[in-house]
């Protein structure tokens, strides 16, 4: 999840399926748009259901194998984000509607976003998530193995951005120091 500057989140969920399936059917927790699929099997025709809260991606394969079983699936979304005080807090739960081997969920702020809390994993949820960047964006990222069926996986981060500065006040505070 990548959080833009309009608070708009660009997701991509990557899915490597362990054995060939034609169909699937992939809850999420919010409502989403722009959906866009590749695969590296011969096709995946997927398209969104909407109840009017969440979004459903629906897909039928053809031509997956054990060897050609990724699946990319890229979307936007304006849910998640909430003001809390002067900071902002993003939030998505991925349920698990299938047993997952390895999961990994990366969050990242906004460029020139920081985190908000002291000590710096107060900033986010679960605790145990560990912190990178790319030197414009901070990332925190939780990986998970073994996960059954039913289970929730809820991720939080508080972070903050800097004050924009108009041009006037920079102008005058130049006044002020000449």
């Amino acid at each position: 999840d990548t959080i833009q500057e309009d608070m708009s989140i660009k997701n991509t969920i990557t899915l490597k399926f362990t054995s060939p399936i034609s169909h699937l059917e992939y809850k999420l927790g919010m409502k989403v748009r722009n959906l866009t699929v590749s695969s590296n099997f011969e096709s995946a025709d997927c398209y969104l259901e909407d109840d009017g809260k969440k979004s459903v991606v629906v897909c039928d394969f053809i031509g997956m194998t054990k060897e050609k079983n990724l699946l990319k699936l890229n979307f936007i979304t304006r849910e998640g984000i909430r003001r809390v005080g002067d900071n902002y807090r993003f939030t998505v739960n991925y349920g698990v509607s299938l047993p997952i081997e390895r999961l990994f969920v990366i969050v990242k702020l906004p460029e020139n976003g920081i985190l908000a809390g002291e000590p710096v994993n107060s900033s986010f949820f679960p605790h145990d998530g560990k912190t990178l960047s790319d030197g414009k964006r901070i990332g925190v990222y939780w990986e998970r193995t073994n996960l059954t069926t039913g289970s929730d996986l809820q991720y939080s981060v508080t972070y903050s951005l800097p004050v924009a500065i108009s041009g006037s006040l920079i102008t005058a505070l130049t006044a002020v120091v000449i």
